[in-house]
């Protein structure tokens, strides 16, 4: 996850992993993580870390073959 904005993500920390396979299925996990964004020379803007959650999102469902929800 860092690989996509290496400049601005500064930790991702899994912080819950959930299995139940009569609400999501057979060999499918939940996953819930916790990303820190921070510049050291400015102010990030909303609209920055909307643009890199959604670049997060996207690489994940590419990468992992996840459903984000």
């Amino acid at each position: 996850m860092r690989e996509t904005a290496p400049e601005i993500v500064e930790q991702v920390e899994l912080l819950d992993k959930y299995e139940n396979v009569e609400k999501f299925g057979s060999g499918m996990i939940s996953y819930a993580f916790r990303i820190t964004y921070r510049s050291l020379d400015r102010t990030l803007t909303s609209n920055e870390i909307d643009n890199i959650h959604k670049k997060l999102e996207e690489a994940t469902k590419k990468n992992y073959e996840a459903t984000v929800r």
